[in-house]
């Protein structure tokens, strides 16, 4: 019924029987001899009983081909019925389109381009299977959503099972599979349709302590909402974002949980339409802050792009070209030409104004190659003294353009980028109720971080809290702090890079201060005591280290960082350290590496 013809000679009217090889072979080998065409009469070993004299002995029936790998089911009149890829026998080789194939817990995984995916499957009914895709070859969306929903759902089990076996290696694989299901899925998703598979996958999206499984975890629920169809911003959101750029010293780099409320009404929304010039080969319009959109994405022709798309008004941009060239615009009803290459844009006066802000600050980053080197793979400051005079001339622009923007929007978009290098007092500066910026939603991560510092603001008293050690043993802060010695309160998480690399010079201030009145203790926030204490023990951590009691975690997702201690303490980004005075009152927050180092040494410290 597929087209091949197989021949069989034999026994007539028999089925079920077996060639006698060697003597076959010894035919062949005579006739190929003879030099004469020949038909050959295929001796057996073994023959079967009569059945249908010239016609066909079953009725439906499934065709398996081995070479193709491939199987196919056909009814009683030879109809195709249904069909599927298969797998026999060795767990690695080829489909019948030359497509490389491989198995991992009996689930097919296929190369398609140049990534693995999981071939599509989402019921055991093979004819509903077959039906399925085809219905998402022809871009049916709610059975391509129903089919990953599917894929995910048996992830979801999988991972569970593994994790409850303790099998580190079926949990490691069961994240490349979700990376690369996600990574391949080419449809879009509601945000309904988004919330159901993130309810009915969460085993998926729970933290992890490998921090390489974590980062595919990670990913894949990051490039899973980039499929939500785009549509207005609103309800509770969160982003985990990581301070960078060229003007930030990497001992000073942080990840931050930004919040935002963006409420349930739909707000007013703008068409903005971009022409633009670059030399690159593609081009990515996507929203700053708030996050949350899926990007959009076109090619380049001939040197030139455009985007039409509908946004909330004022919205910010990114306008990026994959060859480190961007430019930020505010969503508005003007439309916008620009240049990529040289930074030139038209639009409004107020995203000229902005763009011109954004030429000038470009003029510094050269600079940046002066003092950092690239050393097995990560940039190095060279010229320490260098570098922090130069982020200091690119801090006092971005302070210079919010200043001279306080009667425009521009000042969000410079409050953003440097809130978390900005004291106290000059975001007491710019966060003022009257601005006209001061409502944009972009902001509200500025505001909550404001709020938290004024939580932990120089001269006030500590908060006290219940916690418990690595023997889980509960304790209370007011045990360690106002007892007379200077505290250093190191607030760290084993899933935070940054924050965990402090402890390097966390040992060196212990060892320089051994015979001082300073105590150095650590407080972890997440709820997995168990990769804590494991950490700790492995890193020779012998400080007093603290993390909350049950009773203070708080939900990851919904709450930000899992710990009522940083709550009180206003803490909304890791790395943070607190230092308090012998009296238990705050004397410096936000400090880390070399400028926590120099600002202990200003401390009227005393020998024990």
């Amino acid at each position: 019924a597929d087209g091949k013809e197989i021949t069989v000679r034999g026994a007539k009217n028999t089925y079920g029987w077996m060639i006698d090889g060697a003597a076959t072979a010894t035919a062949v080998a005579e006739a190929l001899r003879s030099g004469e065409p020949q038909t050959i009469e295929i001796p057996m070993l073994s023959t079967a009983d009569y059945v249908n004299t010239g016609g066909r002995e079953w009725k439906s029936y499934v065709d398996v081909d081995l070479s193709e790998q491939h199987a196919r089911y056909y009814d009683d009149d030879d109809n195709l019925v249904w069909e599927t890829d298969i797998v026999s026998g060795n767990p690695y080789g080829r489909d019948r389109n030359g497509n490389p194939w491989r198995t991992i817990d009996g689930v097919m995984d296929k190369f398609y381009g140049n990534i693995w995916q999981m071939e599509p499957f989402g019921t055991d009914n093979p004819l509903e299977n077959t039906r399925r895709r085809q219905d998402t070859e022809a871009n049916n969306g709610t059975l391509q959503f129903e089919t990953l929903r599917g894929q995910l759902k048996y992830l979801a089990n999988l991972y569970a099972f593994h994790q409850a076996s303790n099998n580190e290696q079926g949990c490691d694989v069961v994240a490349y599979l979700l990376s690369k299901l996600v990574d391949g899925y080419k449809g879009e998703l509601t945000e309904e349709q988004f919330k159901v598979i993130q309810k009915e996958s969460a085993p998926l999206f729970t933290q992890s302590d490998n921090q390489e499984r974590q980062r595919l975890l990670s990913r894949s629920h990051s490039n899973l909402y980039l499929k939500v169809e785009p549509t207005t911003l609103h309800g509770k959101m969160m982003s985990y974002h990581i301070n960078g750029g060229p003007f930030v010293h990497p001992d000073e780099q942080f990840q931050t949980n930004k919040r935002y409320d963006m409420g349930k009404e739909k707000r007013p929304q703008v068409k903005v339409s971009i022409q633009g010039i670059t030399n690159a080969t593609s081009v990515r319009l996507a929203p700053t802050n708030p996050e949350g959109l899926p990007p959009n994405k076109t090619d380049v022709d001939n040197g030139r792009f455009t985007f039409t798309r509908n946004y909330d008004c004022n919205q910010l941009l990114e306008i990026y070209d994959y060859r480190g060239r961007c430019l930020i615009v505010f969503a508005d009803s003007v439309p916008i030409t620009l240049n990529l290459i040289d930074g030139t844009l038209t639009g409004s006066p107020l995203n000229e104004r902005f763009a011109e802000c954004q030429r000038r600050l470009h003029t510094l980053e050269p600079e940046h190659h002066k003092y950092f080197c690239l050393f097995e793979g990560d940039e190095q400051v060279m010229d320490e003294t260098g570098f922090r005079s130069m982020a200091n001339d690119a801090h006092q622009l971005q302070m210079q353009f919010i200043r001279e923007n306080q009667d425009n929007l521009i000042p969000v978009w410079y409050l953003t980028q440097n809130y978390l290098a900005m004291s106290l007092k000059e975001l007491g500066e710019f966060l003022r109720k009257d601005r006209p910026y001061a409502d944009h939603p972009g902001l509200q991560p500025v505001w909550q971080h404001y709020e938290g510092l004024l939580r932990r603001k120089p001269g006030l008293r500590f908060h006290d809290a219940e916690c418990i050690d690595t023997t889980g043993v509960q304790h209370h802060l007011s045990e360690y702090i106002g007892h007379g010695d200077y505290v250093v309160l190191h607030f760290w998480s084993p899933q935070n890079t940054f924050s965990r690399g402090k402890w390097g010079y966390l040992k060196q201030l212990r060892k320089q201060y051994a015979d001082k009145n300073l105590h150095i203790i650590g407080f972890s926030l997440g709820r997995d005591k168990t990769a804590w204490k494991k950490y700790v023990q492995a890193r020779g951590l012998n400080f007093v280290q603290l993390s909350d009691s049950e009773a203070g975690m708080r939900n990851w997702f919904e709450e930000g960082w899992p710990s009522y201690t940083a709550e009180l303490y206003g803490i909304d980004a890791l790395p943070e350290t607190i230092v308090f005075d012998p009296k238990g009152r705050i004397v410096s927050t936000s400090l880390c590496g070399e400028t926590l180092k120099a600002f202990i040494r200003t401390l009227p410290l005393k020998k024990k």
